[in-house]
């Protein structure tokens, strides 16, 4: 799928400094009913450029989230998928971003549950990732965001989840959203 580019990167990265982005992100769950086998690729650009993520990109205007979606997974990783489940909506601030004129990204993400429609299907990344692999439990070592994105999915029971301590106001919330 050949992507379009309506402004040059260095412009659209100007851009982005002054405006939150409206994105979609995917949990892609390729394991069976109540076995969580969940996609992750590595990035190639910024923010969280090197990091271990979950599919994801921005929605472009008259765009649904869901269709967005769907667009986003079939780019990035050539799976086509259906939407299990619609996730939390989170905000995601990144500091220290060099692509943007202030160092700061921020998102706004609708995130989803992605299965692949066919069983054994081959991945093959696009230009922003440079590797994938699979993860059956929620590493300690992964991203906040990530991580965040993982436990709202209800893949991972808690035998599956690094343990952290955390305060008796965050243990009352079901959901998590981080903003670093």
């Amino acid at each position: 799928m050949k992507e379009k580019h309506l402004v040059g990167r260095n412009k659209y990265n100007y851009v982005r400094s002054f405006f939150i982005i409206y994105s979609s992100q995917a949990v892609i769950n390729l394991g069976p009913e109540g076995r969580p086998k969940v996609l992750l690729v590595k990035r190639k650009e910024h923010p969280a450029r090197g990091k271990w993520w979950i599919p994801g990109g921005g929605v472009f205007k008259a765009e649904t989230p869901e269709r967005a979606i769907l667009r986003i997974a079939e780019r990035e990783t050539g799976l086509k998928c259906r939407i299990a489940k619609k996730l939390p909506r989170t905000r995601e601030t990144f500091k220290n971003d060099p692509d943007t004129r202030d160092g700061i990204s921020d998102y706004i993400s609708d995130n989803f549950l992605l299965v692949p429609v066919k069983k054994g299907e081959k991945i093959h990344l696009d230009r922003t990732s440079s590797e994938y692999r699979f993860i059956e439990k929620i590493d300690r070592n992964l991203h906040p965001f990530v991580k965040c994105h993982l436990k709202n999915s209800g893949l991972f029971n808690s035998g599956q989840i690094m343990k952290k301590k955390r305060s008796p106001e965050s243990a009352a919330n079901q959901k998590y959203t981080y903003s670093l």
